[in-house]
């Protein structure tokens, strides 16, 4: 089973080794909906060490990664 994760639009292919019941550990921040108002506001930045970090985390539970880079138009 594939998915995309995304971190400030920046997309993260994670494959699982199961077709389904596959479960991902992510901590316990979320934001409401408030929160992502709030985060536009603020004028957050992103973090390319937290990103590293969250990769790491994620590549420990042995979930395969990929970048995920852009197409270019052939206009």
């Amino acid at each position: 089973m594939q998915a995309v994760i995304l971190y400030y639009g920046q997309p993260t292919l994670l494959e699982f080794s199961k077709d389904e019941d596959n479960e991902m550990k992510i901590g316990k921040t979320l934001f409401t909906q408030v929160g992502k108002e709030l985060v536009s506001i603020c004028g957050s930045n992103r973090n390319q060490e937290y990103y590293e970090y969250a990769i790491e985390q994620i590549s420990k539970q042995g979930i395969t990664l990929s970048s995920v880079l852009p197409t270019k138009n052939s206009s």
